[in-house]
C-alpha cells in the first residue's frame, strides 16, 4: 500500500471509531442509560440462567419486560426482583410445548403492553443431554416441540402485530453445537438447528414490515443446563469449558449481545447466526480438533 492510501486508511480508521463511539453515546450504551425506555421485550423461558440475566438487564435499561416459563416459584421470584428495581414485568406460567398455554402467554402480554417490539426465543429443556444409542422418543419429542414448534407457535402469532406496527426483532437463542459436534448434544443441537430456516425466512420475507430476526448460538455458558448435561454424560465440568478461551462465557454476557441486537445501532443488521465462542470455531493453522473429548 502507497503511503498515501496508508494515510488514508488510517484517517478513515479513526473517524470510523470516533463515530461509533460517539453513536454508541448517543443512544446510551451502557447499563447505566434507558434506551429501550417504552419498549417492550417477550421472552420465552426466563426464570432461570440466560433468559433471567436477560429480563432483568433489559428491564433496567427500561424496557417492559413480560416472559413465560414452566416453574412458577422462580418466575414470581423474577418478577419481584424486577419489579422492586423500578422494572416492569409480567410473568405468566406456560410450557412454549403448548399451544394453548403459549397463546394465553401472548394474549396476557399483549393485553397489558399494547405492542410487540422485542423477542427473545430461549425456552429450552434442560439437563436431557445423552448420546445417540441412548436417546429415547420422549427425548427428540422434547427437544422439538420445545425449541422448534415453540418458536413457531410464538413467530406465527406475533408476526402480524409486527407487521401492523412495522417494526419488530426476533432472536432465538440457538447452540454453538450447529456448528460443531459437542458430547451427547446431537438431539439438542437438531431441534435448534430447525430454528435456522426460520430465522432466516423472517429475514428476508418481512423486511419491508421493518421486522429482522437473528439467531446466537452461544458457546459454554456457566448455567444449571452445563452443570446437569456435566453430571449426566459422567464429565467433569471442566471437560465443557471453551477450549479457545479457556473459560466458561457468564449469562450476563449474553444478556450483553441482546442488549446490542435489540438497540438503534444494531439496525443494519438482519438474518444472521451471531456464534458467541470467542473464536472457538477459527480454523487452528496446525489443524488441531478444538473439540477433543472422550468418547462415551
Amino acid at each position: 500500500m502507497k503511503r498515501r492510501g496508508f494515510l488514508n486508511y488510517l484517517g478513515a480508521s479513526y473517524l470510523a471509531v470516533n463515530l461509533n463511539d460517539r453513536a454508541a453515546a448517543q443512544i446510551g450504551m451502557d447499563s447505566s442509560s434507558h434506551y429501550l425506555q417504552g419498549r417492550t421485550v417477550l421472552i420465552t423461558g426466563a426464570t432461570s440462567g440466560i433468559g433471567r440475566e436477560a429480563a432483568e438487564a433489559l428491564a433496567k435499561l427500561g424496557a417492559k419486560v413480560a416472559f413465560c416459563g414452566r416453574r412458577e416459584g422462580l418466575g414470581r421470584e423474577v418478577q419481584s426482583v424486577i419489579s422492586k428495581r423500578g422494572g416492569q414485568a409480567l410473568y405468566v406460567k406456560a410450557d412454549v410445548r403448548k399451544e394453548k398455554e403459549v397463546d394465553n402467554f401472548l394474549n396476557l402480554a399483549i393485553e397489558k403492553m399494547k405492542r410487540v417490539d422485542f423477542v427473545f426465543l430461549n425456552a429450552g429443556p434442560a439437563g436431557r443431554s445423552a448420546y445417540l444409542h441412548q436417546v429415547t422418543n420422549e427425548n427428540i419429542e422434547e427437544a422439538f416441540e420445545t425449541h422448534f414448534l415453540g418458536s413457531l407457535y410464538v413467530m406465527r402469532r406475533l408476526l402480524p402485530i409486527m407487521m401492523n406496527q412495522k417494526s419488530g426483532v426476533f432472536v432465538a437463542n440457538t447452540t454453538y453445537g450447529i456448528n460443531r459436534a459437542l458430547p451427547g448434544a446431537a438431539i439438542y443441537a437438531a431441534s435448534k438447528m430447525a430454528i435456522r430456516p426460520l430465522i432466516e425466512h423472517i429475514a428476508s420475507d418481512y423486511i419491508n414490515y421493518g421486522i429482522r430476526a437473528h439467531s446466537i448460538e452461544p458457546l459454554a455458558v456457566l448455567t444449571d443446563p452445563i452443570r446437569r448435561k456435566a453430571e449426566l454424560l459422567g464429565l467433569p465440568i471442566s471437560k465443557l469449558v471453551n477450549p479457545h478461551s479457556g473459560r466458561f462465557a457468564e449469562a450476563s454476557e449474553i444478556a450483553k449481545v441482546l442488549e446490542f441486537l435489540f438497540s438503534d445501532a444494531a439496525k443494519l443488521l438482519n438474518g444472521h447466526h451471531l456464534r458467541l465462542d470467542e473464536g472457538a470455531s477459527i480454523p487452528h493453522r496446525w489443524g488441531k480438533r478444538v473439540f477433543n473429548f472422550r468418547g462415551f
